[in-house]
């Protein structure tokens, strides 16, 4: 199985098709019939290209979802893990309802001054 691959342009767009969906490496490698030691000598470059141009567009999805107000869910994912809100202990609003607290973190972990409506 381990003999060298042809590096032409379609087994290169082919494994750059396979990385770009997330397939892992072994899937790709015996999918074109080489080691996976042969794949990452000829298209580790291209492998990790592939993955972060598709980790790319998925960001800039969440992002445009995530402040187009239409999506709540995909805002409040981007705050927490984006902007370092963090859900603590809920308190009363004015209305009487059960308001999550939110902890303002730093990029590093650090904790702010809790936050409050």
């Amino acid at each position: 199985m381990d003999h060298l691959p042809n590096p032409d342009a379609l087994n290169h767009a082919r494994v750059i098709r396979m990385a770009r969906v997330g397939m892992p490496e072994h899937a790709i490698a015996f999918s074109i019939g080489i080691s996976i030691n042969t794949l990452k000598a000829f298209y580790l470059d291209a492998i990790r290209q592939a993955e972060n141009d598709l980790n790319l567009a998925v960001l800039e999805t969440l992002a445009s979802l995530a402040k187009s107000g239409h999506n709540p869910a995909a805002t409040i994912f981007w705050a927490k893990t984006r902007c370092g809100f963090m859900p603590a202990k809920g308190f009363k609003s004015d209305f009487g309802d059960d308001m999550p607290e939110f902890v303002v973190r730093g990029p590093n972990g650090e904790r702010e001054e809790d936050y409050r409506r």
